[in-house]
C-alpha cells in the first residue's frame, strides 16, 4: 500500500512538472522566434532606408546636372545677369 501510495505521489508531482517544462520550452522557442523576427525586420527597414538614401541622392545629383545645364544655357545666352 505504501509503495502505491509512494508511486502516486510521484506521479502527482512529475505531471505538473513536466507541464511547467513543456510550457517553459514552447514560451523560450517562441521568444527566440519574435527576436530573430525582430532583429530581420529591423534589417530589413536599414536596407529600405539605405535603398532610398541612394536613390535620392541620385535624384539629386541628376537635378544638379540638369540645372548646371540650364544655368550654362541661360549664361551663354546673355540672359543671366548679375543681381543688384
Amino acid at each position: 500500500m505504501l509503495i502505491i501510495v509512494c508511486v502516486l505521489v510521484v506521479v502527482f508531482f512529475l505531471v505538473p512538472a513536466k507541464t511547467e517544462i513543456t510550457m517553459l520550452w514552447e514560451s523560450r522557442r517562441a521568444a527566440k522566434e519574435l527576436n530573430d523576427a525582430g532583429r530581420l525586420a529591423a534589417e530589413a527597414e536599414l536596407s529600405r532606408v539605405e535603398n532610398l538614401r541612394a536613390s535620392v541622392h541620385n535624384e539629386l545629383a541628376e537635378i544638379n546636372k540638369k540645372l548646371e545645364v540650364i544655368l550654362g544655357k541661360l549664361d551663354s545666352s546673355g540672359m543671366m545677369r548679375p543681381l543688384p
